[in-house]
């Protein structure tokens, strides 16, 4: 299974609180990781294994968070 998100960030106009916090929680794990774009997380599950590959830019007047989600389950 694919599951693909597009989230775009106008830090001039109110937004809400979800993307703000998606573009917070992507520039905190890049500087952490000390990585630039992208990273992925892999995170255990009881059947199986999720990689999500989280791709961000920032412009002067708009921030693009892309994200990608693999499930490798057979169901």
């Amino acid at each position: 299974m694919f599951i693909f998100h597009l989230y775009l960030f106008f830090p001039h106009r109110r937004s809400l609180s979800f993307f703000q916090n998606a573009i917070a929680a992507a520039t905190c794990l890049q500087k952490y990781k000390k990585y630039l774009i992208p990273y992925y997380i892999y995170e255990k599950n009881l059947h199986f294994m999720i990689k999500t590959s989280l791709f961000l830019w920032r412009f002067r007047t708009i921030s693009v968070l892309l994200h990608f989600r693999i499930n490798n389950s057979t169901d």
